[in-house]
């Protein structure tokens, strides 16, 4: 049955308010991950500043420590006669420089984890926002048609692993949920995505097809249209 002018007209209003839906959408979830990442770089600041004050601190100590030390030895012919007591000061001299040069390191050690933890986590949020703009400038009806209509979701990405998540799959049991994981590291970029991880387990062969096609045509909805797919098939056994 042909399409009258008005039923194209609304098929286009019904497309255009998806659209919109889907760049809200879209919108709101790469706000959700900048204000993460705003959050967790704040945090970081407040550690840092909080380092920075134990920094000073023990810089304090050290001064104090360097001006004990030039009282002992301006006092070393004096203690000399004392021969335990000036010996138990200048271990004891000896043992807080020690602790204080321990305790430095250990400051240092952590301020360079909560920088790699930073940039870790601020190259995994541009690499998500980067794939998922990508595909959704590509088709963006499709992926509005996989989250909304066939109950789709993405679960954040975890050390490159981007994970999409179905439910409403199983007929005795809607709340059941099939996924797939995807990697999106660097050199899997060139070398060819790969499927990290699937819910049920698919078998190597499988696996082997679907990364196939996906790295051919590099479009997700394909992708995920066949995921999907196998996994029912697979769940529904």
């Amino acid at each position: 049955m042909s399409h009258t002018p008005l039923d194209e007209f609304e098929l286009f209003e019904l497309l255009k308010q998806r659209l919109s839906a889907f760049t809200e959408t879209f919108e709101a979830r790469l706000h959700m991950q900048s204000t993460a990442l705003l959050n967790l770089k704040n945090d970081y600041q407040l550690r840092l500043n909080d380092l920075k004050t134990q920094q000073t601190r023990l810089l304090g100590a050290i001064n104090k420590l360097k001006e004990d030390d030039g009282v002992v030895r301006a006092n070393y012919t004096q203690d000399l006669a004392d021969l335990n007591t000036s010996r138990l000061k200048i271990e004891t001299l000896a043992s807080n420089q020690t602790k204080l040069a321990d305790l430095k390191q250990k400051l240092l050690a952590q301020i360079s984890e909560i920088n790699t933890s930073i940039r870790v986590k601020s190259e995994m949020l541009l690499k998500t926002k980067t794939f998922l703009k990508q595909q959704s400038l590509q088709n963006p009806n499709e992926l509005y048609a996989f989250e909304t209509v066939l109950a789709m979701r993405i679960d954040a990405l975890a050390n490159d692993i981007i994970t999409f998540v179905w439910w409403n799959i199983d007929p005795d049991n809607y709340m059941r949920e099939v996924s797939i994981g995807l990697d999106l590291s660097e050199d899997q970029e060139h070398a060819g995505y790969k499927i990290s991880e699937s819910s049920p387990q698919l078998d190597t062969e499988t696996i082997s097809g679907l990364e196939s096609a996906f790295n051919h045509h590099r479009e997700l909805s394909l992708f995920l249209a066949k995921a999907r797919g196998v996994l029912k098939g697979k769940l529904l056994e």
